[in-house]
């Protein structure tokens, strides 16, 4: 989809048919939002603001927005990391 100029069209039909948002999908979560914030930064910030995925591989997908200069939402990932990592280690 990516060489044939689709992203858009993917990304559509994928967010159409992709209603659960589990653990089984995690992957295809992280890839659609990978290559979003490389081809069309706008539809990744959309998703995010929807709260469509929560299951993505943050890490990841924090490193992308990151290199596309998208700062606003890193500084959002790696909060949400560490409030995780703060709950479950009892940091706090």
């Amino acid at each position: 989809f990516v060489q044939q100029g689709l992203v858009q069209q993917a990304t559509s039909a994928i967010l159409d048919n992709l209603k659960q948002n589990t653990d089984e999908v995690a992957g295809l979560q992280t890839k659609v939002l990978l290559v979003n914030i490389q081809q069309a930064p706008q539809v990744a910030d959309a998703i995010f603001q929807a709260k469509l995925f929560t299951r993505y591989d943050q890490k990841e997908v924090g490193r992308a927005c990151e290199s596309a200069g998208l700062y606003q939402r890193v500084n959002f990932l790696f909060l949400l990391i560490l409030l995780i990592f703060d709950g479950i280690l009892g940091l706090g």
